[in-house]
């Protein structure tokens, strides 16, 4: 609360002493010398007060971007100062902080994205800038300035001298000069270079862009004074002054769009933890998160307590084995939340990651929670469809095995007493031949009831069908193809049950990926509980309706997510 109000109460109060002097003394003021200028000087400089003061209000990070274009805006006015009309301290402020908006700007500029200006380059860039612009510019020449001595006898005194110095004086003012025009073009070099590479954001880019503008303004104003000898009051040194001025109100006016930017998404964000709390659409924040930063290909995983990374979803995270990627983790007053992946080529600044994850951190606990709960069921369910699988090849296998080992050895011998028969004949043989007669009928049906042969050869209309031949059941499949063993077993385990005891009507249809069966069953309706679990293990939902001495069943089978988890399972049937 207190850094806004200050900044606030220093412009006001510097901006009225700053116009105070500007009239007093227009001849060595450059704004006087422009038309215009004095507007766009108060104009530049309370947009970046304005800009600063909001973004402390309202919160957003990173606060030492706000401070320092604040300050900025402040230190564009103490060129003004330099006047013999100026009060002592603001004359006194000016030998020192003349110089020092570029370095400000820049500082500015690069904090906006990271609060760790990006790496050594830009930290070093900086730093030199505060140097050259504080020290060489500024505490240097001051220690060796008398302005009585250069004959301003009305001038204010200087509080920083040392000894009187004309000639090292005029020697620093030229090496200052040319060091600031080089270290000019280094900072411009390096926030275009930030602005514009792949990992920069377009909402960045509305500050950077113009703060980038404002030290290039700069630049060829230094290099025009030392290269072509332009006066500080020429028209073309006015012409460019009210440029890097209309740049740095631009600056200001890209740090309030950023925050109305932010605004905006911190609605959204709100709108989305609603959402999650109501149970809509896991995965809301992961679309967030790419928005907000910008990256599309982001991945937000949630750890499982052995280790495993899921995603929004309860689906196992499987990295490419190409991929380039970094690694963030989030937390929130020291406790894990969830895992940032992002490429390395756009991974995103901590500080705008810290604020996104303190705007949602009760989100992300909610969304890792369901995730993991999601997971368990997801392993539940494939645990279960393994299970399923494992029976389902155990039984065609004892089926093969009934069909090729006793069924066979059964006909051998029923063969062996109708030869006996044709020898020895009697009514012992021909009892004992029906008998066998019925052993292999019972052994047949055994074998088709543990696993028809035409459902694994044909598929699911095919055995219906064969079904429909010794029951009363009327068969609609339409145009259905293969589907895996596991559905097709399921679905007929499912008809083959409900039509034992009561004619029954079956419709098949394809439609989005899964199987949809409706069973009209006219009359009572056997126990489905073991198809009916079958069904919820492979993901699907049944339903079971009475009307009017009518059953019907409904069953919904997710045919592609069986096919996703069959081939993860070697397993699978």
């Amino acid at each position: 609360m207190y850094a806004p109000v200050s900044l606030l109460v220093a412009g006001l109060v510097l901006g009225v002493l700053t116009l105070v002097t500007l009239r007093g003394s227009p001849q060595f003021s450059l704004a006087a010398s422009v038309p215009g200028g004095a507007a766009v000087l108060v104009t530049a400089t309370w947009l970046c007060l304005l800009a600063a003061a909001a973004q402390l209000w309202r919160g957003s990070r990173p606060r030492k971007a706000a401070v320092l274009l604040g300050l900025a805006g402040l230190s564009w006015l103490v060129p003004e100062w330099d006047s013999p009309y100026a009060a002592p301290p603001l004359y006194a402020s000016a030998l020192l902080l003349a110089s020092a908006t570029p370095v400000l700007v820049l500082h500015a500029g690069l904090a906006t994205r990271d609060s760790r200006l990006g790496g050594v380059a830009g930290r070093v860039t900086v730093l030199s800038g505060y140097v050259v612009c504080l020290g060489l510019l500024g505490l240097a020449p001051a220690l060796v300035l008398d302005p009585v001595a250069m004959g301003c006898n009305n001038c204010p005194g200087n509080p920083w001298l040392v000894r009187d110095d004309a000639a090292l004086l005029a020697q620093l003012e030229r090496v200052g000069g040319l060091t600031l025009a080089v270290w000019l073009c280094i900072a411009a070099g390096l926030l275009a270079r930030r602005t514009l590479d792949r990992s920069g954001r377009s909402k960045h880019a509305a500050v950077q862009l113009p703060a980038l503008g404002f030290l290039v303004v700069l630049a060829m104003l230094k290099i025009a004074h030392l290269g072509w000898g332009i006066t500080p009051r020429s028209s073309l040194a006015g012409v460019l002054w009210f440029a890097a001025s209309l740049f740095l109100a631009g600056t200001a006016l890209g740090a309030l769009w950023l925050l109305l930017v932010r605004h905006r998404a911190r609605r959204s964000l709100g709108r989305i933890l609603i959402d999650l709390g109501r149970g809509q659409q896991p995965g809301l924040l992961r679309d967030a998160f790419a928005e907000r930063l910008g990256d599309p290909t982001l991945e937000l995983l949630y750890r499982k307590a052995d280790g495993t990374l899921v995603d929004a979803l309860g689906r196992p995270f499987r990295p490419a084995t190409t991929c380039d990627c970094r690694c963030t983790a989030l937390q929130h007053g020291g406790t894990p939340l969830g895992l940032l992946v992002q490429s390395a080529i756009t991974s995103s600044p901590s500080g705008e990651l810290e604020e996104l994850v303190n705007s949602t951190h009760l989100g992300l606990e909610h969304e890792g929670l369901a995730a993991r709960a999601l997971s368990e069921e997801r392993d539940l369910r494939e645990s279960g469809i393994r299970l399923l699988s494992a029976r389902d090849n155990e039984r065609r296998r004892l089926e093969r095995d009934l069909h090729d080992g006793a069924q066979q050895r059964l006909l051998g011998m029923a063969l062996g007493l109708q030869l006996l028969t044709r020898s020895c004949p009697g009514p012992h043989v021909e009892a004992a031949l029906h008998q066998l007669a019925l052993a292999i009928e019972e052994v047949r049906a055994m074998a088709q009831g543990l696993s028809p042969p035409v459902l694994v050869d044909a598929g699911l209309p095919a055995a219906l069908q064969s079904l429909a031949e010794i029951r009363d059941l009327h068969i609609s499949a339409g145009h259905l193809g293969r589907l895996d063993a596991a559905v097709e077993t399921t679905a007929y385990q499912l008809v083959e049950v409900a039509s034992r005891k009561a004619p029954a009507r079956v419709t098949l249809a394809w439609q989005d990926q899964r199987l949809r069966m409706r069973l009209a069953i006219l009359g009572d309706l056997s126990d489905l509980t073991p198809a009916a679990d079958r069904v919820v293990t492979l993901g699907g939902r049944i339903a079971v309706r009475h009307d009017s001495g009518t059953t019907a069943v409904e069953v919904d089978l997710p045919v592609e997510v069986w096919r996703e988890r069959s081939a993860e399972s070697p397993a699978a049937g």
